[in-house]
């Protein structure tokens, strides 16, 4: 997942290091700081920084994610956290709040299922989801790059079939507000 940009992941801990020592504080900053954790396979500093970038937000349901992620990864490692995080995704669907189904998609995409990350993305398709507007740059679809249904949906979007992409900022797994 996400190997065209390795070379560039401890470049990028670097700069958002520097970045939270003008602004502690940023929980952006933190959440993309997690992000880049995960993809270099840190869990626990992964887990650290997203716990920071939940409680200041201190928006409930990003907190409720990262609480569910953390129980799962105790409990089974990144794999139970993925879990873990979409039985969460759901239940907040189920009570009424907005959970984008593409993050749900992006969540499915990083465990492999194919048919659960397209169904997801169908959905975000319909609701016009603002997930989407990362669907060429997320590092959990790369694998779904030459599936026939992944460039259904980019024609669909009126989008370029190549594979170009341009990583800087774009959110991936585990997909938080």
């Amino acid at each position: 997942m996400g190997t065209r940009m390795t070379p560039f992941y401890d470049q990028a801990v670097d700069q958002w290091k520097r970045t939270l020592e003008l602004d502690p504080n940023s929980a952006i900053t933190r959440m993309r700081l997690a992000k880049i954790y995960l993809l270099q396979g840190r869990y626990n500093e992964w887990l650290a920084e997203w716990k920071m970038a939940a409680s200041l937000l201190e928006v409930p349901q990003g907190i409720a994610l990262q609480n569910a992620a953390e129980h799962g990864y105790s409990a089974g490692g990144v794999r139970a956290a993925a879990n873990s995080i979409i039985q969460e995704q759901l239940k907040q669907r189920t009570q009424g709040m907005y959970e984008d189904p593409t993050y749900i998609a992006y969540n499915y995409a990083f465990l492999g299922d194919s048919e659960k990350t397209f169904q997801w993305i169908d959905t975000a398709l319909q609701e016009r989801a603002r997930g989407l507007q990362y669907i060429k740059v997320t590092p959990e679809l790369d694998s779904f790059h030459a599936d026939a249904r992944y460039r259904a949906i980019l024609q669909r979007m009126g989008l370029p079939n190549e594979d170009r992409v341009w990583r800087a900022g774009a959110p991936a797994w585990p997909c938080f507000r």
